[in-house]
C-alpha cells in the first residue's frame, strides 16, 4: 500500500498558519507585558503610600515624592520625618548628663508658668544668655527638618530683635519687633548648590509672607505675654513658619528641592544669645530617606491629567497620624499613568488614589 505525503502547498499553507498564531501570541505577550509594568508601576506606588502612612503616627509624619517627566519615567520615593532630640526644660541637671546642654548667662529656670496649657517649668532668657545643644545631629538633616518649641516675649521687654536659633551660617531664627507688643519670626536657611552649582544661597522667610511676596504687617501678630508654639520646617520642597499649628509664612520652590547646607560640624547650635522672654518643649526632628523605599518609573510610562497630557512636575502627599495632612491637604489626591501607546499613541491607563483617609488603592480599568 502506497503511502501519501504532504504536498508543497500543504506544508506552505501549514507554515503560513503557524506563522500567523505565532504573531498573535507575541502580540499578547507583549500586550500582557505592557499591562504588567503598568499593574506593577501603580502597586508600588501604592505600597510607598501605604509605608509612608504607616510611619506617620504621633509626632512622626512622613511624605511622598512622585517626580515625573514629560518624556517618561520619574520616580516615587518616601521620606520620614521623626523626633531625634526632645527637651522639655524641666531642669539642666539630666541633659547635662549627655554633654548636650549647656547654659551661659541668666537663664533661670521658672516653677508654674502661669497659664493652664503649661506643665512644670521652663527656662527664661535675659537677653543675654544663652543655650548651647552641643553635638545634635545636624549634619545628618539633608533631606530636610523642622524645629518646634514654646515662647513668650514679656510685656516689659523693649527689644525689637531677638535671635532665637543660630545655628552657625547654616539656620538662624530670629523675634521680629513690630508696633510695641507686636512681634513676628524670622526664619533663615541656606541652601547648598545642586549638582550644576546652582540654588545656593540663604532663603529668608516671615510671619506674613507667602512665595516670598512682601510681608504683610504681622498678620496673626505673637502678642507680647502670651504662650505660642511655633514650628520652622524645611523639607526640600517648602520652607515654613508655623504659630499654633497654622501656617504664617511660607516659601515653596518645587522646581529647586534643594538640600540644607548643614554647615560647619564642629559648630553648635544654640538657642537665646540676644532673646528675651520664656522658652519651653524644644523638639527637633530631621527628615530621612530609606533607599529601599524607592520605586524608578520605567521611561516607557507617564504620568498625565484628565486629558491625557504628559505632566513633569513633582507631586507630594503628606502623611500625618495615618492620613492625608489636613494641612497640606483638603481634597483626595488622584493620580494617573499611562503605558507609551502604539501607532495611536495611546496605550493602556491605570489611577492611584489616595483618600482623606490616607488609604491609598489602584482602581481596575472601568472603575
Amino acid at each position: 500500500m502506497r503511502r501519501r505525503g504532504f504536498t508543497l502547498i500543504e506544508i506552505l499553507v501549514t507554515i503560513s498558519l503557524i506563522a500567523v498564531l505565532m504573531g498573535l501570541g507575541v502580540g499578547l505577550i507583549q500586550r500582557a507585558g505592557t499591562g504588567n509594568l503598568l499593574t506593577q508601576t501603580v502597586t508600588a506606588g501604592a505600597n510607598l503610600l501605604a509605608t509612608a502612612r504607616a510611619s506617620a503616627f504621633g509626632s512622626a509624619s512622613a511624605y511622598v515624592t512622585v517626580d515625573t517627566l514629560d518624556s517618561g519615567g520619574g520616580e516615587i520615593r518616601v521620606f520620614r520625618q521623626r523626633p531625634v532630640f526632645t527637651w522639655h526644660c524641666e531642669n539642666f541637671e539630666d541633659a547635662s548628663v549627655l554633654d548636650v546642654i549647656k547654659r551661659s548667662g541668666g537663664v533661670d529656670v521658672v516653677e508654674n508658668a502661669p497659664v493652664p496649657s503649661m506643665q512644670g517649668r521652663h527656662i527664661q532668657f535675659d537677653g543675654g544668655s544663652r543655650v548651647t545643644l552641643a553635638d545634635r545631629p545636624w549634619q545628618q538633616f539633608v533631606e530636610g527638618f523642622s524645629i518646634e518649641c514654646r515662647i513668650n516675649v514679656p510685656t516689659s521687654t523693649t527689644r525689637q530683635n531677638m535671635q532665637l536659633f543660630r545655628k552657625g551660617t547654616a539656620f538662624e531664627v530670629n523675634v521680629i519687633g513690630g508696633d510695641s507688643g507686636r512681634y513676628g519670626i524670622e526664619a533663615k536657611i541656606r541652601l547648598a548648590a545642586d549638582e550644576d552649582g546652582k540654588g545656593a544661597g540663604m532663603h529668608v522667610i516671615r510671619t506674613g509672607e507667602r512665595g516670598g511676596e512682601q510681608v504683610i504687617e504681622w498678620e496673626n501678630p505673637i502678642l507680647a505675654g502670651r504662650w505660642y508654639d511655633v514650628r520652622i520646617s524645611y523639607d526640600r520642597n517648602r520652607f515654613q513658619i508655623q504659630i499654633d499649628g497654622a501656617v504664617r509664612g511660607e516659601r515653596s520652590d518645587k522646581g529647586n528641592a534643594m538640600k540644607p547646607a548643614t554647615g560647619d560640624a564642629s559648630v553648635d547650635m544654640w538657642i537665646g544669645d540676644s532673646y528675651e522672654g520664656g522658652f519651653d518643649s524644644l523638639q527637633i526632628g530631621g527628615i530621612y530617606e530609606d533607599s529601599d523605599d524607592r520605586y524608578e518609573i520605567a521611561e516607557s510610562i507617564y504620568r498625565i491629567d484628565e486629558n491625557g497630557k504628559r505632566l513633569s512636575d513633582r507631586v507630594i502627599i503628606y502623611f500625618r497620624n495615618r492620613q492625608l495632612d489636613p494641612r497640606r491637604h483638603s481634597e483626595a489626591v488622584e493620580l494617573q499613568f499611562e503605558m507609551e501607546g502604539g501607532e495611536s499613541g495611546r496605550g493602556a491607563r491605570r489611577r492611584m488614589e489616595v483618600g482623606l483617609s490616607g488609604e491609598a488603592r489602584t482602581p481596575r480599568p472601568g472603575e
